[in-house]
């Protein structure tokens, strides 16, 4: 029975990893947005290979978004590859999930000398890929984030000098050059360098620390100002979403990972316990992923808080449970084998039961791949919806999208319409210039089109006083709408007043 079961477990581990990567094959080449906001990310590569700054100041031309630059970095090498578009990017992304769950299995195979633990960990990471927000392959920074961190944490796993420090420093500054939330990891991860491994801790601290503030002060100068404006001071000003305080735990967390948390916990309860019976090293072992377990849980928290957290910002904490799974399995078959008081059916109930509580967390995640690919009719529809546009004159508004949809137009690209909504709700100053210009573009008419959707007119109800609906774009509810995120598509084309009735 346990064969099978372990069997069953390797099975579902393979099938999650294999699933995830012919989906991305397929979501990769599609040409349009699987996500609301990727198309920014296009952007932000397109301007660095251009030349251009990504820390600007504001207008209804570009806004940048909060988050530090390695990932456009990263994704314009891939774009003088492959060219300029959401596929380089998704590229990115892609190769950096693959690499993760790469990486976790040699953290798994390095803490444990257990294979099979290595396979729970990693099929478990590959499972939590649609509870994540189905984020892994997008062309947003997340992923990369990810990988650079789990790096960091494998080096630091490798204490052999103080090399190995430095190199965890280093991949913890790039994670936190690609997304700003790794400053809470590596915090956690300094608190326990300072207590448990002080020389490692000055190595750690001062690369980290030394490489932050060095970027800082140079990106800042080089872009008077507007580095620390996008990446801290505006993120800072956004306000508050206390839904999450609870909601984070009940239905992000224990909902979906109720078992993997589960794990987590007796992990650290049995460590605790026999801590006296331990070596040191192997108290070391469980206080540092306790750490790490802390800081990637606190980023998650907390970033969830934060206005515009989506599922994403939970990855950190799924990637940890992850791990602690695999860790904790090991742990519990060790104290099984090792209990020589119990007779042979008593174990073997044991680990009969672990392996279920195993296969329980996989289903528990499991889902259907079919919902987060793109079909034929989303295609079809978007292809003639870009045939629309193109046969437009003059300058169009398509909010919600950037670059991609105008750049396939053949049209000049204007900032994301949310990013134009968050800097006027959390900025005052540059908020109502940028606004202002906006609301002058849309008394004017400068706009031949507007190609709305649902959130614009929430946002931005005041454009009905200059356009009216002329007719909607889709002959149905379903087709071309983005995956995940904010689920959106253009709805409606509105045209000048003045057109309207002519038109």
């Amino acid at each position: 029975m346990n064969k099978v079961l372990r069997w069953l477990i390797i099975l579902g581990s393979i099938l999650f990893v294999l699933t995830f990567v012919i989906m991305a094959v397929i979501r990769m080449n599609y040409p349009f947005e699987l996500e609301w906001m990727e198309g920014g990310s296009v952007d932000h590569t397109q301007r660095i290979l251009n030349g251009q700054g990504i820390y600007v100041e504001p207008s209804v031309e570009f806004i940048p978004y909060i988050y530090t630059p390695f990932y456009y970095y990263v994704s314009g090498l891939f774009s003088l590859i492959f060219g300029v578009g959401l596929f380089p990017l998704r590229l990115v992304s892609t190769i950096s999930t693959i690499a993760t769950g790469a990486f976790i299995f040699l953290l798994l195979k390095k803490e444990t000398k257990d294979t099979f633990a290595a396979i729970i960990s990693t099929g478990l990471f590959f499972g939590f890929y649609v509870i994540g927000g189905a984020w892994y392959d997008l062309a947003r920074v997340d992923s990369l984030f990810i990988l650079l961190f789990v790096i960091s944490i494998y080096f630091l796993r490798q204490k052999k000098n103080n090399w190995y420090y430095f190199l965890a420093a280093l991949f913890a500054f790039l994670s936190y050059f690609t997304k700003q939330s790794t400053l809470s990891f590596a915090l956690f991860v300094m608190i326990y360098l300072i207590i448990f491994e002080r020389k490692g801790f000055w190595t750690y601290s001062i690369t980290f620390i030394g490489l932050v503030l060095i970027t800082t002060i140079i990106y800042n100068y080089s872009t008077s100002g507007w580095y620390y404006f996008w990446n801290f001071e505006l993120p800072a000003a956004h306000r508050w979403n206390f839904e999450f305080t609870i909601l984070f735990f009940t239905r992000d967390i224990f909902e979906h990972t109720g078992i993997a948390v589960a794990f987590a916990f007796f992990y650290f309860f049995i460590n605790y316990r026999n801590r006296k019976d331990k070596s040191i090293d192997i108290d070391k072992t469980y206080i540092f992923y306790l750490f790490v377990f802390l800081g990637m849980f606190a980023g998650s928290y907390f970033s969830r808080l934060h206005y515009g957290g989506f599922l994403n910002v939970i990855i950190p904490a799924y990637t940890i449970l992850a791990i602690m799974t695999g860790l904790c399995y090991n742990q519990i078959m060790n104290l099984i084998n090792s209990n020589s008081h119990n007779e042979k059916q008593i174990n073997y109930t044991f680990q009969i039961i672990l392996n279920l509580m195993v296969i329980a967390q996989f289903l528990a995640v499991v889902y259907d791949p079919g919902l987060q690919l793109p079909s034929e009719k989303d295609f079809q529809a978007g292809n003639e919806f870009i045939e629309k546009v193109k046969e437009q004159e003059g300058d169009v508004l398509i909010p919600g999208n950037t670059y991609t949809y105008y750049i396939l137009a053949g049209k000049k690209n204007y900032a994301h319409i949310e990013l134009i909504n968050d800097l006027y709700e959390h900025n005052e100053t540059y908020g109502k210039k940028v606004m202002n210009d906006f609301k002058n573009k849309l008394e004017n008419h400068y706009f031949t089109v507007i190609y709305a959707n649902k959130l614009f007119i929430e946002h931005f109800p005041f454009f009905k006083d200059f356009y009216e609906e002329k007719e909607p774009i889709f002959n149905d509810e379903s087709s071309f709408k983005t995956k995940t995120g904010h689920i959106m598509r253009p709805e409606w084309i509105y045209v000048p007043k003045s057109r309207a009735n002519s038109n």
